[in-house]
């Protein structure tokens, strides 16, 4: 996938903790939200973050709870479950270097879906949600940056609304 200046590169597969600095730069480097950081902005980030694991069926967060943290996944798997009237409904199933929680931190609103860790060894980046907040504010390259993907987020959700559902099995 290419963005802005750079191909965004590819995770690697054998990540192991990520503790010192320059692998929190070159991990975030490979997460899409911040492909086109400036390598300063990155290390802010990094040093700004806490590595974390968490078992299976770990709730990081529920539907209603104020944004305040931001997670980057490293390696496993979190659900995104949004609850309706009727019932739960499954959003999306997120992997290694896929942000969540980003866009209430950024808007103060509460969060619109819960996280549920389904992957076994599951390791994220914990980013305080104000320390993300300032950090995008006293950086206006970098807040037109974060506003692109999530317009492109959005663009991508709104072409899905938009396709005919398909039914199987079913005769007209």
């Amino acid at each position: 996938m290419v963005t802005g200046r750079f191909a965004v590169p590819r995770l690697p597969t054998n990540m192991g903790p990520v503790c010192t600095n320059l692998e929190g730069i070159l991990f975030l480097h490979c997460v899409p939200l911040f492909v086109d950081f400036e390598p300063e902005d990155l290390l802010v980030l990094a040093r700004a973050s806490e590595e974390r694991a968490y078992p299976e069926g770990t709730v990081l967060f529920k539907q209603g709870d104020v944004g305040d943290e931001v997670f980057v996944v490293i390696s496993g798997r979190v659900q995104l479950v949004y609850s309706e009237t009727g019932g739960d409904r499954s959003a999306t199933m997120l992997g290694p270097g896929d942000c969540i929680g980003e866009m209430s931190v950024i808007d103060g609103s509460v969060r619109s879906n819960t996280a549920v860790v389904t992957g076994v060894n599951t390791r994220v980046l914990a980013i305080a949600g104000e320390t993300f907040r300032r950090f995008a504010e006293e950086r206006a390259h970098v807040s037109g940056k974060i506003i692109g993907v999530l317009a492109n987020r959005l663009r991508q959700l709104t072409d899905r609304a938009d396709r005919p559902l398909v039914k199987l099995g079913v005769s007209s």
